[in-house]
């Protein structure tokens, strides 16, 4: 006989196990949201004054996914106190990826989640993958590249180049976040 206490914990326990079988198999895009550069973002995510960022907005990255094989589904992320609140159970494993420490509220960001399941040969599941090719429209997607606010010239020229190679014609600007044209 199970006690009651037991077989709840049995069920968060099984509730823990899908909920980290879903985040194995998902594939996370995250955004920043802002209507302006975030020195932060760029210091975070942009080394040797190379970096760059893509313009979007919510209505191209939903439609970009056009030919996307997979569901994505495209939330907001919701920042929690951690020492004063007790993460909530999601309603669905999907919401478990929407939750962050409130440290990282600064990034304000979305992410979009497509999630897939490896092929399985003779009831083994194959090894976790480390990254997939996700398909989608790039020309959709992206509105302006911007490139770092540190770097020189020869990079937005070569930035330009490796687009236009790619057929990508999207405008590039230098980022003026720091007062430089």
């Amino acid at each position: 006989m199970i006690a009651p206490t037991d077989d709840k914990k049995l069920k968060q326990r099984r509730e823990k196990l899908a909920l980290k079988g879903f985040n194995d198999e998902s594939i996370v895009n995250c955004w920043h949201m802002n209507d302006s550069e975030s020195p932060t973002m760029w210091n975070y995510y942009s080394e040797n004054a190379q970096g760059i960022a893509i313009e979007s907005n919510f209505s191209r990255l939903c439609d970009s996914f056009v030919n996307c094989p997979f569901e994505v589904r495209i939330g907001i992320i919701t920042y929690m106190d951690y020492s004063r609140e007790s993460i909530p159970v999601p309603p669905n494993a999907f919401d478990q990826l929407l939750i962050k420490r409130k440290e990282f509220r600064d990034e304000r960001e979305l992410r979009a989640v497509a999630s897939y399941y490896p092929q399985e040969s003779n009831g083994i599941r194959k090894k976790k993958l480390k990254g997939k090719y996700l398909p989608v429209d790039l020309d959709i997607l992206i509105n302006v590249i911007h490139v770092s606010p540190d770097s020189q010239r020869w990079f937005k020229d070569l930035v330009g180049s490796v687009s236009v190679k790619y057929g990508i014609e999207k405008t590039i600007k230098q980022s003026k976040l720091y007062g430089r044209v």
